[in-house]
């Protein structure tokens, strides 16, 4: 039903319950059920109160890219919050066709004075591990470079990703190698439905004896980065295991319970789907706790 402004309002019992019905399975047919669920409810361009800039290069590959949005009026000294999506490694897009995805994210980053940044990345099979880690290695040296020409403070940098993403994210702290000079530079690593031990062929290579090597494990324990960890309720059982590999080695080390959440009635890619909507945001709202909390 619409709102009193014409604008359709989100059941959120109803939109999880569809989203349940489509199970855990990861493809394109129950990405594009869920996309077709949430698109309706966004907002499009041109968007009001954000300044947004397409396609900044950060590197010399035609895919070294990213989109910047900022909040229109006092977009100085701002925190950013960098989102790189995922797609298996053989996929990532920052603005999909006709969607409005991943164009929420940025908003809501802006919508909560912050900078964001919808970057994408190189892609197997042509492009093979450590591509995902040099990538993020160098968005992280551009903004450090450049980025308090767009308002952006360099000293407080919320690395996120989901899926693909978010391994990139895991293997850019684990890896110190290819941090820049002075270190990672990051404030925060948010990791969405990730994986973290390799497992494909395609990005990690036929050699399996060099994998454990490439492992995300231990460096990403050893980095004492603040991290925030979630998992849909839909995730298939390897990334469950895996999030809970990173879940009780954090508790082991810390002695804490760490930031983790389990993301109900959430499939694979759906809750970065729903982010900047309102009511249920349960990503968005565990964001800004998260870095309220640990990064005031």
């Amino acid at each position: 039903m619409p709102d009193a402004s014409g604008k359709p309002t989100l059941d959120v019992a109803a939109t999880r319950k569809r989203i349940r019905a489509l199970g855990r399975e990861l493809s394109r047919e129950n990405y594009s059920a869920a996309q077709q669920l949430y698109a309706p409810f966004h907002p499009s361009e041109p968007y009001p109160g954000v300044k947004l800039t397409r396609d900044l290069k950060y590197g010399p590959d035609e895919r070294h890219r990213f989109d910047l949005t900022v909040p229109a009026v006092g977009a100085t000294n701002l925190p950013v919050l960098i989102f790189l999506p995922g797609g298996g490694f053989v996929r990532a897009e920052k603005k999909m066709p006709n969607l409005p995805f991943y164009d929420n994210v940025m908003l809501f980053a802006a919508r909560h004075g912050m900078a964001g940044i919808n970057a994408i990345y190189r892609l197997a099979p042509q492009n093979k591990w450590p591509s995902g880690i040099e990538d993020t290695a160098s968005i992280i040296r551009w903004i450090l470079a450049h980025g308090a020409e767009h308002g952006i403070d360099a000293k407080r940098i919320f690395l996120m990703g989901q899926s693909a993403g978010g391994t990139n994210v895991a293997q850019y702290i684990a890896h110190p190698e290819f941090h820049p000079p002075g270190g990672h530079g990051l404030a925060a690593g948010l990791l969405i439905s990730g994986m973290f031990e390799p497992n494909m062929k395609i990005y990690y290579g036929d050699d399996t004896s060099r994998w454990p090597g490439m492992s995300a494990f231990p460096g990403l324990f050893a980095a004492k980065l603040p991290l925030l960890v979630t998992l849909a309720e839909n995730d298939p059982p390897e990334f469950e295991r895996q999030a809970m590999t990173v879940v009780s080695t954090l508790y082991e080390r810390d002695k804490r319970f760490p930031w983790f959440q389990r993301l109900w009635g959430h499939n694979h890619i759906s809750a970065m789907l729903h982010m900047g909507l309102e009511p249920g945001d349960q990503l968005g709202d565990l964001i800004l706790d998260f870095i309220a909390t640990e990064c005031p």
